[in-house]
């Protein structure tokens, strides 16, 4: 493993960590977990079993998170896209054009639902936070078009490179996919 000798502590501001969550922490070589919310049973078992230290409900000021969507720096976050159950591509968001996303009006009024992962499923019976994305899909993409359509107008006017269109042009074609039903925030 690449990380062997280094120590790399994870803080998750999240209602519920769960085994998939589990399993991309241990990918990363990650050692320690503190955790907003609750843990999964099927995640503790995991995170057992690669010896991994987790505390689960502390606080946010234990957390010294100031901001729902940021990590622990206030600097990314990560749109997982799924296709019914099945994940699909993500996309990590960085710096201001991440506080731009998450000022939008189709994602200020987003509303969390938690569901149960079917039978016949490797993680079945856990409970996962997602949103719907065919509620909101048009009403989303139209505010990353308005937000590529500022980008495009800055670098324009920078007569520069920058990443963020387009980050922004594959979040769109992400949003747009009648494949992607759902989403989650990682």
């Amino acid at each position: 493993m690449p990380y062997e000798n280094k120590y790399i502590e994870v803080k998750v501001w999240s209602a519920k960590f769960t085994a998939y969550d589990a399993k991309k922490l241990i990918e990363q070589g990650v050692s320690s977990l503190l955790c907003h919310g609750r843990i999964t049973g099927k995640a503790q078992k995991i995170l057992n079993e690669a010896d991994i230290q987790y505390r689960e409900n502390i606080s946010s000021d234990e957390l010294e998170i100031d901001e729902l969507y940021h990590d622990e720096k206030g600097e990314s976050m990560e749109f997982l896209f799924m296709k019914g159950w099945d994940y699909g591509n993500s996309i990590v968001i960085r710096s201001q054009l991440l506080k731009d996303i998450v000022k939008t009006r189709s994602l200020l009024g987003l509303k969390n639902i938690t569901e149960t992962i079917p039978e016949g499923l490797e993680e079945a019976g856990e409970e996962i936070d997602r949103f719907d994305l065919r509620e909101i899909r048009y009403q989303l993409a139209e505010d990353i078009a308005t937000l590529l359509t500022g980008q495009l107008k800055y670098v324009t006017q920078q007569n520069g490179h920058h990443d963020n269109p387009q980050i922004l042009v594959t979040l769109l074609q992400e949003i747009l996919s009648e494949e992607n039903t759902h989403f989650r925030f990682g």
